[in-house]
């Protein structure tokens, strides 16, 4: 055990021997390691140093960055133009390398749409008329050629939007890269479209001449450029000093308003009075809106006067049911139209007053051939009234001629509310503005009857009629005035200098006509008067006629009837028929029985019995 002991000890002992040989050369290692740890410590914070250092300067780096990218994204997004890179490869295959985020809000379709599929865009979004017109922009820039295209967008709502699609190209054959830019020129067609259709109807209205085709034409194109529910216009009548309101019904333009110029509870007379156009988002904050238009109130009113020269003669007005419908270009769309109508208003009333004019000379030529045409008194009287009413836009009009028995006026024609009435009154020459004409030869125009001492009131109590203005003209035939043209109230305005002309040479027409007429009636009455001496002549020849057949017929027939028969009884008394008497009673006889047909065919020839059995048409 002992000597096991000592063997154990000396065992023991030569490995904490080796144990100490150990440690002592791990001591040595980890004072090596130490010194490389040391060393590699020194270097890593030497490399520690320099990477922070260059993760700071990575971080500068960085943040440059995002502030630039977000100064780009800010200039992208604040730009409506959408931007785009593409690749073409040699297959002319397209690769979408880059699209802005305002694909999103032009085309309605989510980002990524336009990166799954490279043809999205022309299968999805180009219009279909307007395929042919990319198909030839993209051939161009597969060619390498940089082009412009005008096309039109199908967006995702179904909207139509019109785009510019711009795009440069650069690299070499393998492999173009096309820069473009899509501007939305939406505005800019409507704009356009608006344009053209302002200059169509301009040129549209130079062909009218009626002021209601002109507004129905004006008011579609209105409809065409502006989104309203109601329209109407309106036109200032001078004489009345009233604004007279059209409205677009079922029906056609109804005049459904009158109101006087200066009323206060009217955009429309407040337009016209300020020559201004108003622009009204909200009606109920607008105390002087009149919803006029029965059962619908109008929340927004765009009113725009018309002007021709330096007068204000209506206004364009469209309503809309809704608050701030309508828009400054909007307001100066309507103002662009308004003032093209008030060109063709003035247009038109030029023609129609040449027209009339035309007309009026016209019908006084034709009535001047007409009535010295005529010898009957009423067909000139008619014509002349015809011609007047053309002439004057009055409410009437007369024709008085001089009696001479009753040394008064009467009314031979009238064309005026009571005509009937009128027809053979007699007005004194003393004491009525006829009368005043007629005797001082002298053609007048009185503006304010009811104050003038000459004015006639019983015609206005016989006829209902409230004479304000009358227009007499005197009729005249060599030196000698016959009778009196008068027209009461004018419908436009006064009467003016070109009426009293125009009624002057109707009244020289007239004067000759009816002398003819009058000189004509004399003449027939002397005819008529040798027509009934010779009818006279005639019924005294046809009585006697029918006194001498029936003297023929009676008398002288029945003697020859009993001398026939008593010639008869005589020769067949006789014996012998061989005696010549017989014969020669035979002959008497036959003569006597000629002689008989003689005298009926004279009687019958002077009086025929048919007259008096079926009358002279049928026999």
């Amino acid at each position: 055990l002992q000597t096991e002991l000592r063997s154990q000890n000396i065992q023991l002992q030569q490995e904490i021997e080796q144990h100490i040989k150990a440690k002592t050369a791990l001591q040595n290692i980890r004072d090596q390691l130490n010194d490389r740890v040391n060393e590699k410590t020194t270097e890593l914070v030497k490399a520690n140093a320099r990477l922070k250092r260059e993760a700071r300067e990575h971080q500068l780096t960085a943040k440059a960055l995002r502030h630039s990218e977000q100064r780009f994204r800010r200039f992208i997004s604040s730009i409506s133009d959408h931007i785009y890179v593409s690749r073409i490869t040699n297959g002319q295959s397209w690769n979408n390398l880059y699209i802005s985020p305002n694909i999103v809000s032009l085309t309605g379709y989510a980002h990524d749409n336009f990166f799954d599929s490279p043809i999205f865009w022309l299968s999805a979004i180009v219009h279909p008329d307007d395929q042919k017109i990319f198909n030839q922009h993209t051939r161009a820039l597969t060619r390498g050629t940089s082009h412009e295209a005008e096309y039109r967008l199908v967006k995702a709502d179904g909207s139509q939007i019109w785009i510019r699609d711009n795009a440069r190209v650069e690299g070499s054959d393998d492999s173009l890269v096309v820069y473009g830019v899509i501007s939305d020129i939406t505005g800019r067609k409507d704009l356009e479209r608006k344009l053209n259709e302002i200059h169509l109807l301009g040129q549209g209205l130079t062909l009218l001449h009626s002021e209601g085709a002109i507004l129905k034409r004006v008011f579609r194109t209105v409809g065409q450029l502006i989104t309203f529910d109601r329209s109407a216009y309106i036109l200032v009548d001078d004489f009345t000093n009233e604004l007279h309101f059209y409205n677009d019904t079922p029906d056609g333009w109804q005049c459904e308003l009158k109101l006087p110029i200066t009323h206060e509870k009217s955009i429309a007379a407040a337009a016209i009075r300020a020559y201004e156009t108003l622009l009204i988002t909200d009606t109920t904050t607008d105390v002087r809106y009149l919803g006029w238009a029965s059962g619908w109130i109008g929340r927004s009113e765009l009113c725009a006067p018309i002007r021709v020269g330096d007068k204000t003669i209506g206004a364009l007005n469209i309503e809309a049911a809704q608050p701030f419908v309508f828009s400054r270009a909007d307001r100066q769309l309507l103002e662009t139209l308004a003032a093209q109508t008030g060109v063709a208003l003035r247009n038109a009333r030029l023609h129609a007053e040449a027209e009339h004019r035309n007309r009026v000379l016209q019908a006084l030529n034709q009535a001047g051939r007409t009535m010295t045409s005529s010898l009957d008194l009423a067909t000139v009287l008619e014509r002349a009234m015809d011609v007047a009413v053309t002439m004057l836009f009055a409410e009437g009009v007369a024709v008085l001629l001089y009696d001479p028995v009753q040394e008064g006026l009467t009314f031979e024609a009238a064309v005026s509310p009571g005509s009937k009435i009128l027809l053979g009154q007699l007005v004194p020459i003393e004491g009525s503005i006829a009368g005043y004409s007629f005797s001082r030869t002298e053609s007048i125009v009185v503006n304010n009857v009811q104050h003038d001492p000459r004015f006639f009131k019983n015609v206005d109590d016989a006829t209902g009629l409230s004479t304000q203005t009358i227009l007499a003209v005197p009729i005249s035939y060599r030196g000698n005035t016959i009778g009196v043209i008068e027209a009461p109230n004018k419908l436009a305005g006064p009467f003016t200098q070109n009426d009293i002309e125009l009624t002057e040479a109707l009244a020289s027409f007239a004067a000759i006509a009816i002398e003819n007429a009058r000189l004509f009636e004399e003449i027939h009455r002397s005819r008529q008067h040798a027509r009934d001496l010779a009818q006279e002549v005639v019924r005294v020849q046809e009585l006697e006629r029918q006194r001498l057949a029936y003297e023929l017929h009676d008398d002288t027939g029945q003697i020859l009837t009993a001398l026939k028969l008593w010639l008869e009884m005589t020769r067949d008394e006789l014996p012998n028929p061989a005696d010549p008497l017989h014969e020669k009673l035979e002959e008497a006889v036959n003569e006597t029985g000629y002689l008989m047909d003689r005298i009926r065919a004279m009687a019958r020839d002077v009086r025929p019995p048919a007259l008096d059995v079926t009358g002279l048409t049928d026999a």
